[in-house]
């Protein structure tokens, strides 16, 4: 049986908890299902109160309220989930009633045998914004992220901060992202700030209507931040009109993508702002090898940031002390934001970067026949010649004598 695994957890939760919530104690709760055809039949009867004539026709309507609250068969919201979740996977799901005896719910699912993929959706509640489980739900949602990635330098893959106060396009979007990526969730765009001041992510998928701050002022904060401008943000949106697009991108938005939005779009999306920033690293990163690092196209800002590196490298070359954590704090942000920055900039990480920097430097006094070797690595901020001679030929390929030489001839 092919089928969406979450889709399913989730209407088999919505339908039980309904029954549930509308039993009295004492009453009887039937769940069955069975083959039939081509497809699943799943039956799930109560012995509660029912749904009256009048409220039936209506059920999966979210906007639609009983007229007897103390007794409502749910407001709607959550069954019209259920039923959109249902038709996403070529199902349907039907209701009989008789109120005051019971209500019986029955799923009726197509089997599949195909490579074909099932299709991600959106229920289109939540593609307008409504969020169906409130805050307590927000934090269940971002503890839930948060508890797979507690460490988010565990691995290599890319960081995605996903900025959504809605938590079931959270938890869809997430479950999007997951094989791929790893996932930090923020609730609002303040929320968002603080984190990626922090962790300095790789890439931001943000939504635009949130509480505290909105997509519009984290796109202005993140891109006004010397730290932060460097990192793509998408953002994700109901609001599809002109206006809003504009507006978006003004303040600096990489993409935009509409709810209810398709799979594929927000990956390839993801997938192709994510490896422009690699291939501009690893540009950068050959250019530093190189000794062509000036004629790399980057932003202004990023220049900026690059630029007060080298002043911080060059006047401190000679000290044998020189680290990532001097730097940082000469440049007043943590160890972990400079790492993150240096290596989303460079493709390698701070320590690497101030040891390349340092033969870079080298290589420029080898040109010189003025100056000894010796002279060189002490001036240079190595420990010692071995370890200097160790990884200029690790770096060039050549021992600091033959590259002497090398470009004496030349």
């Amino acid at each position: 049986m092919d089928f969406v695994p979450g889709f399913m957890k989730k209407i088999l939760c919505n339908l039980i908890s309904n029954s549930l919530k509308f039993t009295p104690r004492g009453g009887r709760i039937i769940i069955t299902m069975r083959k039939e055809d081509e497809r699943i039949v799943v039956n799930i009867a109560d012995t509660g109160i029912g749904i009256s004539p009048e409220d039936l026709p209506h059920i999966f309507d979210p906007l639609h309220y009983q007229r007897d609250t103390a007794n409502a068969h749910g407001t709607g919201i959550a069954l019209s989930m259920t039923q959109q979740m249902v038709l996403s996977m070529n199902g349907s799901i039907e209701v009989k009633s008789i109120e005051g005896k019971g209500t019986l719910f029955t799923l009726l699912i197509p089997l599949r045998h195909s490579d074909r993929e099932m299709p991600r959706w959106i229920p289109a509640m939540l593609a307008q914004g409504k969020d169906t489980e409130g805050l307590e739900e927000k934090n269940k949602v971002a503890k839930t992220i948060e508890d797979h990635h507690d460490n988010v330098e565990e691995n290599d893959k890319p960081l995605v901060l996903l900025v959504e106060d809605n938590a079931e396009v959270a938890r869809f979007t997430r479950e999007l992202l997951i094989d791929r990526y790893r996932v930090m969730y923020a609730h609002n765009g303040r929320d968002a700030l603080a984190k990626a001041m922090e962790y300095v992510p790789d890439i931001i998928i943000t939504d635009l209507m949130m509480p505290e701050m909105d997509g519009y002022e984290l796109c202005r904060n993140v891109r006004s931040s010397a730290l932060l401008n460097h990192v793509p943000i998408v953002i994700v949106s109901a609001h599809s009109e002109h206006h809003n697009l504009i507006k978006g991108f003004e303040l600096g938005a990489d993409a935009y993508v509409t709810k209810p939005f398709s799979s594929d779009e927000l990956l390839m999306r993801v997938e192709k702002l994510i490896e422009q920033r690699k291939l501009l690293r690893e540009k950068y990163s050959n250019a530093l090898l190189d000794d062509t690092v000036e004629q790399v196209d980057t932003t202004a800002a990023d220049q900026k940031f690059m630029s007060q590196l080298h002043q911080i490298l060059q006047a401190n070359i000679g000290d044998t002390g020189l680290c990532s954590a001097f730097v940082a704090e000469k440049m007043f942000i943590s160890q972990r934001q400079l790492n993150r920055k240096v290596k989303m900039l460079t493709n390698v990480d701070t320590a690497t970067y101030i040891r390349e920097f340092r033969i870079l430097f080298a290589k420029q006094m080898l040109k010189n026949a003025e100056s000894s070797i010796t002279e060189i690595y002490m001036q240079c901020g190595f420990d010692s010649p071995s370890y200097f001679s160790k990884m200029f030929k690790q770096s060039t390929g050549m021992t600091p004598t033959e590259y002497r030489k090398k470009n004496s001839r030349e």
